[in-house]
């Protein structure tokens, strides 16, 4: 009778170590899965807001956003190879050069003032 009560004990024990170590376990899990999650959204951010390679990204009231970079290629090429849909001309122009905004005077350009792009530009209208 004793032996039983001593196993009955140690089944009870080890079931609850165990339904408590599961409830730490999933909230790991949920707490790693978050972290994952957030840090998948940070790096997909990064990858939108940089082009990769030779790419040039135009955002704006554009038909086609994402261009190929190639030599010679300037701002006023690259808006019209991206279908600008705008009513009117754009009110501001500006490139984005490794983390540095380039202010692009959009009267200047009508003018023929344009420049020339590099790869991993991204041109924005307004």
């Amino acid at each position: 009778m004793i032996m039983k009560g001593i196993t009955y004990c140690c089944l009870i024990f080890a079931s609850l170590s165990f339904l408590g170590s599961g409830c730490t376990t999933k909230t790991k899990a949920r707490l790693h899965a978050q972290q994952a999650f957030n840090a998948g959204q940070q790096q997909a951010m990064v990858q939108l807001q940089q082009p990769s390679g030779d790419q040039i990204q135009v955002t704006g009231d554009v038909q086609y956003p994402h261009l190929t970079w190639s030599d010679g290629l300037t701002v006023a090429q690259a808006i019209v190879a991206a279908g600008y849909r705008g009513i009117r001309e754009p009110q501001e122009i500006f490139i984005y050069r490794r983390g540095e905004a380039i202010a692009i005077n959009p009267k200047a350009l009508l003018r023929g003032e344009d420049v020339l792009l590099e790869p991993g530009d991204r041109i924005i209208l307004r």
